[in-house]
């Protein structure tokens, strides 16, 4: 059972990896491809419908998407941290801090951007279902 939850694992990650290569690639509205608290929580009321092994699944998946989500390399999520302790190893040095702040600055923006719009799509959906 330990390997065929690790072969679950690396097929959920491929799957949540090209979630977001369509984000990018994909013509269809982002909102199509991300959700956000309120579509989240609507899918796990079906999926809860449909038996407890089913909303466990979902509830695995969703935890990997935010895990794996977490670890992209935008400054102030974790995955930002790490990409500043590679650029220091490979420096021997930390970026200077007014460089550090603009980065964590541009993180933000682009994490609150991306929360705006995901919301904005939630609501949207919603209106419209």
């Amino acid at each position: 059972s330990f390997g065929m939850a690790w072969a679950d694992i690396w097929r959920m990650t491929g799957f949540i990896f090209h979630g977001i290569g369509q984000v990018f690639v994909s013509d269809k509205p982002i909102n199509e491809h991300l959700a956000g608290p309120i579509r989240i929580a609507q899918q796990s009321a079906v999926v809860a419908d449909t038996g407890l092994y089913n909303f466990i699944m979902y509830l695995s998946v969703l935890s990997l998407s935010l895990a794996i989500f977490n670890l992209l390399p935008i400054p102030l999520l974790d995955g930002g941290h790490l990409l500043f302790c590679v650029i220091e190893a490979i420096r021997g040095k930390p970026l200077a801090k007014d460089i550090q702040d603009k980065a964590f600055r541009l993180g933000f923006a682009v994490l609150l951007t991306v929360m705006i719009v995901v919301l904005w799509g939630d609501i949207v959906s919603l209106l419209n279902a």
